[in-house]
């Protein structure tokens, strides 16, 4: 689209005269961070390439699924089931939980109903606040069922998981929700990056009126 790529002839001892020769290349700078998902930003904040902020992924860029469950075993089994397909972390408490959840981008959130200090339901309507685009599901017994399709019904949770869980149940369940977070995610990126194009082309036309008017006063 129409930037102004050179500045106009220089005005002697006119103020405008350093507009004309700043703003094409701030203009460019900032389009060409723009478009490569680059951000003027402190040190430690990451963005991605439509411009949102993100939490640290896992390995070759992919999002952890994160299990909390106060009982060491359910963790492990958890482990063995999904560490071959997926990035997996575990936490044996809520607060532990939030804290991953506080650091790394987690595309499915899974907590156990009964655990000490903070239910499941707690812990995943916190996450709901802390990272709303994760994916959450609450892993109950069936004595539990009433509080897992309340929290449902309440938009904390998407979906329950039965205990004891079966292997195949625990990887499609997973799975299923991993490719949807992915493809929300991907959704979300280009309604960024469509939105940012349209402000980059507004700025270049603004500018290329600015300079227009700098050069024919």
């Amino acid at each position: 689209f129409p930037l102004p790529l050179t500045p106009g002839p220089r005005l002697s001892a006119a103020p405008e005269a350093s507009l004309t020769r700043v703003w094409p290349h701030w203009i460019r700078l900032a389009y060409a961070r723009g478009l490569r998902g680059l951000a003027l930003t402190p040190r430690g904040i990451r963005y991605d390439k439509g411009g949102a902020m993100t939490r640290n992924p896992g390995p070759d860029g992919h999002p952890y699924v994160l299990y909390v469950d106060d009982e060491a075993a359910n963790l492990l089994v958890f482990k063995a089931a999904l560490a071959h397909r997926l990035p997996v972390l575990t936490a044996s408490n809520a607060a532990e939980g939030l804290a991953l959840l506080e650091q790394h981008e987690i595309a499915v959130l899974l907590s156990d109903q009964r655990m000490p200090g903070q239910t499941g339901v707690e812990l995943l309507t916190s996450a709901r606040n802390l990272s709303p685009h994760t994916l959450r599901m609450l892993v109950t017994a069936y004595s539990d069922l009433k509080a897992a399709i309340d929290a449902i019904n309440d938009g904390y949770v998407r979906r329950y998981i039965r205990k004891p869980w079966t292997t195949a149940e625990l990887v499609t369940t997973v799975g299923d929700a991993y490719s949807v977070y992915q493809t929300e995610a991907s959704l979300r990126a280009l309604e960024r990056r469509l939105l940012q194009t349209e402000r980059f082309y507004a700025l270049g036309v603004v500018s290329a009126g600015i300079a227009h008017e700098l050069r024919n006063p």
